[in-house]
């Protein structure tokens, strides 16, 4: 019992360290972001080749949108696994959600490598009969109050 104890303490230790490394290292599609809101607004400031000769089309959309677009799809997804992370981590410190966390866990394991690290060892621990007693205890204290 006191090795499940010291595995979930540690396991919602490293789930918050990840989803504010995630969070954060997600922010530099801002960079992507910001430059395609530069280009829309200054099309000058990155301008695009004229074409020329006879029967060349001219460039079929604006790349400021492709810049816009996928910068704020890996800003949004980055924060979103980030939060959902860290709100894992807190249903795990409480011994809450069990179920909650181990989807997150699932989801995690798309990170290769540390989401895969974390996710798998997630679940491992989780998984573990004893955990589901402990969890099973939680949900029981929680209803006589």
């Amino acid at each position: 019992m006191v090795k499940d104890e010291e595995h979930l303490r540690l396991l919602a230790m490293f789930h918050y360290i990840y989803g504010a490394l995630v969070a954060v290292l997600s922010s530099f599609g801002l960079i992507h972001l910001i430059m395609g809101i530069m280009m829309l607004r200054n099309p000058n400031m990155f301008p695009m080749p004229v074409p020329s000769g006879p029967g060349t089309a001219p460039f079929p959309f604006n790349p400021a949108y492709m810049f816009i677009i996928i910068g704020g799809m890996v800003v949004a997804l980055g924060w979103t696994v980030g939060t959902l992370s860290i709100i894992s981590g807190r249903c795990i410190s409480f011994r809450r959600g069990r179920t909650f966390s181990m989807v997150i866990a699932g989801i995690n394991c798309l990170w290769v490598p540390f989401g895969t690290i974390i996710g798998v060892f997630t679940l491992v621990v989780l998984l573990r009969q004893s955990v589901v007693g402990i969890y099973e205890y939680n949900r029981q204290q929680a209803r006589t109050y």
